[in-house]
């Protein structure tokens, strides 16, 4: 069983750890003041169609480039239903200062800007709306065995509008069919408002914004099997309960706890020190082994080295000793510093080819445990293991903390 601890830093931003025993599980940071943008659905312009890079340049607010591939343009927006979707008629299709309607996919980052869809996504607590994917209606892979049969079976249930496609979350495991019709219900009284609002509003403007903060972490943070929710301001554990009311999630109600202890809830429960291990360059495995984490502009770059690991084993044993036991840290390391991107990982070379299957096999049941969209490869022959990961949030690490100059280790802002 898990707990969720929330640590109020200030009126806008908060800390929200997962401990499990005693130790941390997942971390994240929650700050207001850097508005997330993902999920936000726009009223654009469309100023400029690029055929070279297959993607129009939509001007979805003010002084806000977004970049639209033509992959993610929606049928809904074809002028005549007999015309074909392709990049001949894309200019008769879709001209300067046309409006459209476009949902963020990608935040701007850098110098790169905002990739935007038309394919809009409406999340809720069980379900993921798709307005415009009518011939979409699935059941989220991670859900196996006997749930998805149970799934299948009463899908047909479901008060689906013709028009409308769904993805049935993870967290919907356990839950009626009743109360998954009560999200597709409350999701498509937005996505009516959503039609109002775009219809009547000037472009380039707002129509919808996903960024209340405690909505977003009741929601998306609270797929664990949470035993108890602990908050130590009191305004927030007074709101925690309208918030969960609103979503709900009326079960957890009785769970959430006020700390009014004088000692600081994270020492407390010794999170402190947890944390800022977990942003070194270099992290130490119980056996002696060691991590080393890099970030480059491209990918992220993580080394698995034997070090002080001594076993009195031969060096095949050592390094399949070593492999392994990385793997769990390397998961949660991934998941605690929302790690996205490319991600290459150096393990330990071994001579036997049943060993790397150990390695892979292990990893697979793992990146489960992930809420991220985690798609891995096989162990090369030079011991290189190639993953890609969804980036949840992208202000977790990078706006939190910063990295010295000198010797290259992470530190809180």
């Amino acid at each position: 069983m898990k707990k969720m601890l929330i640590n109020v830093i200030s009126e806008n931003k908060l800390r929200v750890a997962v401990i499990q025993k005693n130790k941390l599980y997942d971390f994240k940071i929650e700050n207001n003041k850097f508005i997330k943008k993902k999920l936000n659905i726009y009223k654009g312009i469309i100023i400029k169609i690029e055929f070279s890079l297959e993607a129009i340049f939509v001007n979805y607010e003010d002084n806000k480039i977004g970049f639209l591939p033509f992959k993610e343009i929606s049928k809904n927006y074809f002028l005549k239903n007999d015309i074909n979707f392709n990049i001949y008629n894309m200019e008769y299709m879709f001209y300067k200062k046309r409006e459209i309607v476009v949902q963020i996919i990608k935040e701007e980052k850098n110098n790169k800007k905002a990739v935007l869809t038309t394919f809009i996504k409406l999340l809720g607590n069980y379900i993921i709306l798709l307005p415009k994917n009518s011939n979409i209606i699935g059941i989220s892979k991670r859900i196996q065995g006997m749930e998805r049969l149970y799934l299948n079976k009463h899908i047909s249930e479901l008060n689906i509008p013709k028009n409308i496609g769904l993805i049935i979350r993870t967290v919907s495991i356990g839950k009626s069919i009743k109360k998954i019709n009560q999200d597709i219900i409350f999701l498509l009284k937005i996505w009516e408002k959503i039609k109002k609002i775009s219809k009547n509003c000037l472009s380039p403007s707002l129509i919808y914004q996903d960024n209340n903060m405690m909505m977003r972490i009741f929601r998306d943070y609270l797929d664990y099997d949470i035993h108890e929710i602990i908050i130590d301001n009191i305004d927030i554990f007074n709101l925690s309960h309208i918030y969960l009311i609103l979503l709900g999630k009326f079960y957890l109600l009785n769970k959430i706890i006020l700390y009014t202890w004088k000692i600081p809830l994270f020492l407390y429960y010794n999170i402190e020190n947890q944390i800022n291990l977990l942003f070194k360059r270099k992290i130490q495995l119980p056996s002696g082994g060691l991590l080393i984490i890099d970030f480059t502009e491209s990918l992220t770059v993580i080394d698995v080295n034997s070090s002080k690991c001594i076993k009195n084993m031969s060096i095949e044993e050592t390094a399949l000793y070593t492999n392994l036991e990385s793997i769990d840290e390397i998961i949660r390391q991934l998941r605690i510093r929302d790690i996205g991107g490319l991600i290459v990982i150096d393990f330990i070379n071994m001579q036997i080819i049943s060993n790397n299957k150990k390695i892979e096999h292990k990893f697979k049941q793992l990146i489960i445990q992930d809420q991220s969209c985690i798609k891995m490869g096989r162990i090369s022959k030079f011991g290189i293991l190639e993953l890609s990961r969804k980036k949840l949030n992208m202000y977790s690490v990078s706006i939190n903390h910063y990295i010295c100059s000198q010797c290259k280790q992470y530190y809180m802002c």
